[in-house]
């Protein structure tokens, strides 16, 4: 489906579009008018059952990247367009990183124990394998079903991935770090996903709570964290591991324990496959088409 703007010095600026087809969930597309400029956006119309349930669309374009003076390791500012895909509606929570290991433990505890969140990438497993009831041992308090995983590596995100796209048929990986910026800041190159002002309240960082110390929460806690396609915890929650275009893995957003400068969506940073840390998870992307 395609809709056109009309040439006119009125609409200046930047817009979300919501389309609307008959047995479709909505679409919400972003495109951003310069003074006396023709926008046209082509939209492909998925049914529910290709995006999925859990996830959503964002459609293919043009969005402006990088370009933050204040975002640790950002890039120059560039137009990217950017294909289609869907996204993860939230980052991957404790319950189902559970579900992936025990059923790993199933098969083989040893091996399953390496896939455990850790506090190294070769040890202090916080998870430990009870044998008399054939699942792993979860801590209270600090693993709850609804928390984002944390505590794990590139490699045990490729590993999870692998397992759920071998039971559901999906096509499903981590996403590219252009993919996992446009879903987080739409096409107008906003700082944060609301916008260019930053507000501790907005999201779950260092300073969201009057607390002591910060402390994990579950996905979504934050509904202002919500970037224009509808998916949440871009800001703050935990970083997200994704692909660069050098095919590295590289760590994205900001998380429970960040202060706010790591909370701009510009933000990069380098690591190691193997790298795990208390802030860091991940979440998903299904390709389309």
């Amino acid at each position: 489906h395609s809709f056109p703007t009309r040439r006119s010095s009125d609409l200046i600026g930047s817009y979300i579009v919501t389309l609307v087809a008959p047995g479709r969930r909505p679409i919400s597309t972003g495109r951003t008018i310069g003074r006396m400029e023709d926008v046209r956006a082509d939209v492909t119309v998925y049914p529910d059952e290709a995006i999925g349930e859990d996830l959503v669309y964002v459609p293919a374009g043009p969005a402006i990247l990088g370009g933050d003076p204040v975002a640790h390791g950002a890039r120059e500012r560039r137009v990217v367009d950017v294909p289609d895909f869907a996204v993860a509606r939230y980052p991957v929570t404790c319950a189902e990183y559970l579900a992936f290991v025990n059923a790993l433990g199933q098969q083989d505890p040893v091996a399953a124990l390496r896939r455990v969140p850790r506090a190294l990438p070769s040890g202090g497993h916080y998870w430990t394998w009870d044998a008399s009831r054939g699942e792993f041992s979860v801590p209270p308090g600090s693993w709850e079903p609804r928390f984002p995983i944390v505590s794990v590596s590139f490699e045990d995100a490729q590993a999870y991935i692998a397992w759920r796209a071998a039971r559901t048929g999906e096509r499903l990986r981590l996403p590219r770090e252009e993919e996992w910026e446009k879903a987080a800041r739409g096409v107008d190159g906003r700082f944060f996903p609301w916008g260019d002002h930053f507000d501790a309240s907005f999201c779950k960082m260092k300073d969201s709570r009057q607390t002591p110390s910060p402390e994990r929460e579950p996905v979504g806690a934050f509904s202002t964290d919500r970037s224009p396609y509808g998916a949440h915890d871009f800001a703050g929650g935990v970083r997200e591991l994704c692909v660069s275009t050098e095919h590295e893995p590289v760590m994205r957003g900001g998380c429970w324990h960040d202060t706010g400068l790591f909370c701009r969506l510009a933000f990069r940073h380098v690591t190691k496959p193997d790298f795990v840390n208390t802030g860091l998870g991940f979440r998903l992307v299904r390709e389309l088409g």
